[in-house]
């Protein structure tokens, strides 16, 4: 089969179009651009030798290659300093949870602008990479150092710590209910948290200090036992402290609440 010339041409030209070297990469900031930045920026630059509103067109879309870029180099930086942080916690032996979720993120355009299909805007979903420390009680849980019962204990006992904390940013003279300031509320609080505090201490003289500073720690602000103490025969040590001192604190608890029960009949 003889082809012709303009067939003969083309396959001419497609071997020629193979032998192209692959395009360099570009990085700006230390972010290398992706095939459609590079696209972008150079229909900016051909946009930017027009008139005046395809130099508009033309600023919109390296702005926005721009904040591209700038979002790339701050996830890397948010991952780096994770990664570090993390590291430096479960050094100290503090346990902590990774986790991915997922965050929606509105669609834009070229020139910043929301994308909307049919009148509505459009959320992109995108992951993000966080992490939290893990609740030292409910990690010996899940690992069978400590039982069901335990754990009900334990629940019972960082509702009476949560209860004995001074409030957080707000001074409760605005608590309101149904529009009518309650000027009783604050002063009822405190009382509450008077008498938290109250328990916590006969707990404290019940089971002794170095008992109650590991059932403070571990049962009522959710720290591990690896961060306090480490690892080893301390470590398990401290879990008998503290399975002990939660039966001891859970009887001065439900002491208590049988006695108000008894007051309040």
């Amino acid at each position: 089969m003889r082809l012709s010339a303009d067939q003969l041409a083309r396959i001419k030209a497609g071997g020629e179009r193979r032998a192209e070297p692959a395009q360099a990469e570009v990085v700006i900031g230390g972010e290398r651009l992706s095939r459609s930045q590079r696209g972008r920026l150079e229909t900016a630059a051909g946009l930017a030798t027009g008139g005046l509103e395809e130099r508009r067109k033309a600023a919109a879309m390296v702005r926005t290659v721009e904040a591209e870029l700038r979002e790339a180099r701050e996830i890397t930086a948010v991952t780096a300093g994770l990664s570090e942080t993390l590291g430096a916690l479960r050094a100290r032996g503090v346990e902590v949870v990774e986790e991915e979720v997922t965050e929606g993120v509105w669609r834009r355009d070229e020139a910043g602008a929301m994308v909307r299909v049919k009148g509505q805007p459009v959320l992109d979903a995108r992951s993000v990479r966080r992490m939290r420390r893990a609740d030292g009680l409910l990690s010996l849980h899940r690992s069978g150092a400590l039982s069901d019962e335990d754990l009900e204990r334990a629940d019972r006992y960082r509702a009476l710590y949560a209860s004995a904390q001074p409030p957080v940013g707000t001074s409760g003279l605005d608590a309101q209910l149904g529009g009518i300031v309650d000027r009783e509320a604050p002063m009822v609080a405190a009382i509450t948290r008077g008498k938290a505090a109250v328990l916590l201490g006969e707990i404290r003289k019940a089971v002794g200090a170095r008992a109650a500073d590991v059932l403070e720690a571990v049962a009522g602000r959710g720290e591990s036992l690896r961060s306090l103490v480490g690892g080893g025969n301390r470590w398990q040590a401290n879990r008998d402290v503290l399975a002990s001192s939660l039966t001891a604190a859970d009887l001065l608890i439900l002491g208590e609440k049988k006695e108000v029960a008894q007051r309040e009949r």
